[in-house]
């Protein structure tokens, strides 16, 4: 559920950005004939930078798109860890509070990371 809420805003997302950001490349227009040899090397010329262009373009937007699915991943990741009650960070199955008993700390067990959700209203 929660991977599919943030792929949905990351598409989303995307999909604004991707209206902002068109390729900025000359696309060549073909001459209805060519006239002389210079003229096809001219328009032969015209398409390779083009397809130079195109490529970096989509080569840079595909990098942009793996790391955002990556950024994507770790926050499903983490957010399973922390439903399931494990931890990447720390793989202890309890945690040490402070609640002013006599020795100053008390384990709290987290094997329910919600339980201190569970009577909240949203």
């Amino acid at each position: 559920m929660i991977k599919n809420i943030l792929l949905a805003a990351l598409i989303s997302a995307s999909a604004l950005n991707a209206a902002e950001t068109k390729p900025q490349c000359a696309r060549p227009l073909k001459p209805t004939s060519f006239d002389d040899n210079r003229a096809i090397q001219n328009y032969n010329d015209d398409v390779h930078r083009y397809q130079a262009c195109m490529n970096d373009f989509i080569r840079e937007h595909k990098a942009i798109i793996d790391r955002e699915r990556r950024i994507v991943n770790d926050a499903v990741n983490e957010w399973n860890n922390f439903a399931s009650g494990t931890s990447s960070h720390n793989k202890r199955s309890s945690v040490s509070a402070h609640t002013g008993s006599t020795d100053g700390h008390h384990t709290v067990d987290n094997s329910d990371p919600t339980m201190f959700y569970k009577n909240l209203k949203f």
